[in-house]
Parts: C-alpha cells; structure tokens; sequence
C-alpha cells in the first residue's frame, strides 16, 4: 500500500474541523454569543487540542503498520473535531440538535478508535519485540555455528570451556584430526574435502550424546567434551568414534572416499588453565599421529 503524504493526514483533520468550526460560527450569528466566557475552560481545551494535534505528527513512526496508523489517525481526528466544537461552543449560543449529536458521535467514535489503535500498536510493538528477540537469537547461534559442518565453532567451545573453569567442573577433552585430510584436497578437490569435513561433523554429532559438545575447532579438526564420564567411558566413546568414521564411505560425487581419524583423549586437572589441558589433548593427538594414525591414544 502506498504511504501517505506527510500533508495528507493533516488535511484530512485541519480541513473539516475548519469547515465545522466556520458553518457554526456563521449559524451563531442568528443565535448570538455568550456574554459570559469561562477561559480556563477555553485554556484547557486548547491545550488538550494541541496535544491531539502533536499526536498526529507523533503518529508518523506508525506509517509502517497501514491498519494500525489509520485506526490511530481516525480516533485522533475524531477527537480534534470533538474539540474544535468545544472552543466554539465556549463563546456561542447555538445548541441546535445535530451540533449535540455531532459531539457524541465524535466523543464515542474518538475513544473507541483511539482505543482500538492503542491496542493495535501495542500488539504491532509486542510483535517487533519478539522478531528482533528473535533475530538476535539466530544471528548469535550462527556466531557460535560452524557454517559448513553445521557444528558448534571455536568460539562456542572457547565459551563451553569457560563455563566449566567457572563452575570448577571437571570434564574430559577429545581432540579428533582427519587423518591426510591433505590429500583428499590434493586428489579430489577442496569441494571433496568439504564434503568429507560435513559427513565426518554429521557422524560425530549422531554418535556423540550431545551434539552441543560437539565442535569444529580447526580445518579438520573437531574437539568434543564430555561431563560426569569416566576416562575408561570416554576412551570407549573414542573408539565407537573412530571406528564409525572408519567404516562409513565419504560420498562424493560418483566416488566413494575412505577416511579415517586420530583422537587425543584428555581429563581436565583441578586447577588446571583451559590451554594446558588442551595442550595434553593435543600432544595425544600427536602420539596418535606418530604411531601411525587411526588410533585413540589418552593423556597420561
């Protein structure tokens, strides 16, 4: 729907509380004027105009919301008319029927429209909150998103890891490294490895018991965290682990790629920094490696 015109809104008020105002000022020459005029009550009614007038412009910020800005316009306008009566009535004796019909057509169509764009802005402001609440929640789970593996990333883990120093919580650190990642690249293309990195994120996830504690810290290197498990649970974890990557087929186009990973397997110890018990995790990684690949060895 077209916006309205910034002019637009004003003529649609000003001009038939101007032309109301004048028919009676001319009918209130045959009926006379009052001789006694109480301005206080003039006063008043000319403040409360102007406050319905500013209103008007403060409207404005409601153009988005079609509907709701014209309810609120409508009442408005109802309530301007209303009070441009009221100034003339102040100082004139005309009182015939339809200018008394006219004020409580106006005073009962201004509150009820009034009211009804209150209640409608106030659901559209309701409505505002809760999508940024919501946008706000997406863009910070998708900071703390691996974009390709769909895993938690580096800084959910770094945040993960804080959480457990802070609460003095002990946990168990696995490191897992694709193992040659560098020649599926090499042979098959970076997109080939893309893929591989996604269905090996996919199986850690499915295998791990919360994909929550599953991270991608690196190229092709992920780190799981596992609470309240044993050293002996974590190694038999690994090793479920392992073996699962081991056996799947990497799809890839036509081809089917093998792949297989190496695991460092650490406990966090009391009183020990986050960097050194990934230090120890790192360091089985590497025996790992050395000893040939495709193994979980754990940090003693």
């Amino acid at each position: 729907m077209r916006q309205p015109t910034p002019l637009l809104p004003w003529l649609l008020i000003l001009l038939p509380a101007t032309a109301m105002v004048v028919l009676v000022l001319v009918l209130s020459v045959q009926t006379g004027w009052r001789s006694a005029i109480d301005y206080l009550d003039i006063i008043a009614e000319l403040v409360l105009l102007g406050i319905l007038l500013k209103w008007v412009q403060t409207a404005s910020v409601l153009k988005r919301q079609q509907r709701t800005y014209w309810v609120f316009l409508a009442g408005n306008a109802c309530l301007v008319w209303l009070m441009s009566l009221k100034l003339v009535e102040e100082v004139s004796l005309y009182n015939e029927l339809w200018f008394q019909i006219a004020e409580s057509l106006f005073a009962i169509a201004g509150v009820v429209l009034l009211s009804m764009g209150i209640a409608a802005w106030s659901r559209d402001y309701q409505a505002l909150i809760d999508d940024t609440e919501a946008k706000k929640n997406q863009y910070k789970q998708l900071s703390i998103t691996d974009a390709l593996t769909g895993l938690m990333n580096r800084t959910a883990y770094n945040q993960r890891i804080e959480q457990f120093v802070s609460d003095q919580q002990p946990y168990l650190l696995m490191l897992i490294d694709l193992d040659h990642f560098k020649q599926i690249n090499d042979r098959y293309g970076h997109d080939a490895g893309d893929a591989a990195l996604k269905q090996v994120g996919a199986l850690l996830g499915s295998n791990s018991r919360n994909q929550e504690d599953c991270f991608r810290v690196g190229g092709e290197e992920f780190a799981i965290v596992l609470t309240q498990c044993s050293l002996s649970q974590a190694e038999s974890i690994a090793e479920r682990l392992r073996t699962a990557i081991e056996t799947h087929a990497i799809r890839w186009q036509d081809a089917e790629l093998s792949c297989t990973v190496s695991i460092g397997l650490c406990l966090s110890q009391t009183g020990e920094s986050p960097q050194t018990t990934y230090r120890h995790a790192d360091a089985a990684l590497y025996e790992a490696k050395q000893n040939g690949r495709n193994r979980v060895v754990v940090s003693h």
